[in-house]
């Protein structure tokens, strides 16, 4: 199937950027903005394209395989630059400058490796519907200096997933990933096996075929949050008490379904301030 006429002016418009600098450092997280950001600059500058994908416990490990199996398949050569968020006191303590501090402390990062590559800017896969959410990414960006290609020529993530499909990219249609410290509580204190059993059971789900999943942990009770129209398949014996194991060995004593389905951002702490996000009701023991 042919580009729509929308999307091929709008990656016409994406390319005419691209080409204003003769080096990038494209910030590669595994997701299908990032993807469709470093095939459209390999595209356009071909060697002058460096991928760098940070790892670190507070990025869900398949994202991290994803960006890997893309830069390999796209002949794009890659950096994968550890970063440890809980030297951050705003990480660590989950503070609502939590995004903002890590960002900055990312974007700092990429800066250096960009100036020893000789590389004229550092992009990173904001959309325009970033643009329309909260988003302290965006303004660790704004403020270091970082572009986002796509988010300045008006791409949505509609455009995005009709590009990649159209491309062939792997995961064109897989959800939308994030932090796994946004699974958490404001105010906070979170550890790296904290997160790693957020990734672990979340992982588990998703190779079952659930998605998109989030798994909110409230101490001792973790909320699930998933499409309501996945639910009766979830609900299954075999799979509940799979769920319902792992989630116990990772010691939450309590596991929930939220009644409300997935809900990105639930654990802002103005929709809750706002009463956005209701308390959970157990499952049965």
């Amino acid at each position: 199937m042919p580009l729509s006429l929308t999307t091929a002016r709008k990656l016409a418009a994406l390319q005419a950027l691209l080409r204003t600098w003769p080096r990038v450092v494209v910030l590669l997280s595994g997701g299908v903005d990032s993807s469709v950001l470093v095939k459209a600059a390999a595209d356009v500058l071909g060697s002058g394209v460096l991928a760098v994908t940070f790892t670190g416990p507070h990025y869900p490990n398949e994202e991290v395989a994803a960006a890997i199996t893309l830069a390999q398949s796209l002949g794009v050569p890659q950096r994968l630059e550890p970063f440890d968020p809980f030297g951050l006191p705003d990480f660590r303590h989950n503070t609502p400058q939590r995004c903002y501090a890590c960002k900055e402390a990312l974007y700092r990062r990429s800066w250096e490796i960009a100036r020893q590559g000789g590389a004229a800017a550092v992009l990173d896969g904001a959309t325009a519907d970033d643009a329309a959410a909260e988003r302290p990414g965006l303004r660790a960006a704004a403020a270091l200096g970082v572009r986002s290609p796509l988010r300045e020529t008006g791409w949505h993530k509609s455009d995005i997933r009709e590009l990649g499909r159209f491309w062939g990219l792997p995961g064109w249609d897989r959800p939308a990933q994030s932090c796994l410290a946004t699974r958490f509580p404001p105010h906070t204190l979170l550890s790296p096996q904290d997160l790693q059993h957020v990734d672990v059971v979340e992982g588990f789900l998703r190779r079952q075929g659930f998605g998109p999943v989030r798994l909110r942990v409230h101490g001792e009770l973790v909320r699930l949050e998933l499409p309501p129209t996945q639910w009766p398949r979830l609900l299954k014996p075999q799979t509940l008490t799979q769920l319902q194991d792992l989630s116990r060995s990772r010691g939450w004593r309590y596991l929930t379904l939220d009644l409300q389905g997935y809900q990105s951002g639930s654990m802002n702490a103005r929709k809750q301030k706002q009463g956005e996000s209701p308390a959970p009701v157990p499952s049965p023991a």
